[in-house]
């Protein structure tokens, strides 16, 4: 799961310097990040060849934890698809950096809605505030 976790959050930082980077030519960088959906990523994995070393991790318990929780949800793909069609359908500039979609959105975006005020925060020190929008304008204290 390391690596798994480890190319998103890359993704995820491409995406905000592209955010701010490219927002001064009027170009938008967003991300779309579904919650627990079934998908085929565990089909095509390996449980450990070697049973006794895998015991002598203690983690060793959350790739198979983590495969019943997805293989568990029932959330919908096509909430995904209506997701996207929603950030098109958006005017340019308005468009939110991150989309969370699925059963846990609501506790991410509390996580995200943190990041973005210390984002803007660092931003403002930095002399680059204009880059992002201002938290207070979307009902945030500052």
């Amino acid at each position: 799961m390391a690596l798994y976790t480890a190319a998103k959050f890359a993704v995820e930082g491409l995406a905000d310097s592209y955010r701010y980077e490219l927002s001064q030519l009027g170009i938008d960088s967003v991300t779309v990040e579904p919650g627990p959906y079934q998908t085929g990523i565990f089909v095509k994995t390996d449980p450990p060849a070697d049973d006794a070393r895998a015991a002598d991790y203690r983690q060793a318990a959350i790739p198979h934890q983590i495969r019943i929780a997805l293989e568990a949800s029932t959330a919908p793909s096509q909430e995904v698809a209506d997701a996207v069609l929603r950030l098109i359908e958006t005017p340019g500039g308005h468009r939110p950096l991150r989309t969370l979609v699925g059963p846990m959105a609501a506790s991410l975006q509390r996580i995200n809605d943190a990041a973005e005020h210390i984002q803007w925060e660092m931003l403002t020190t930095m002399g680059l505030r204009h880059l992002q929008a201002v938290p207070e304008a979307k009902g945030e204290a500052v």
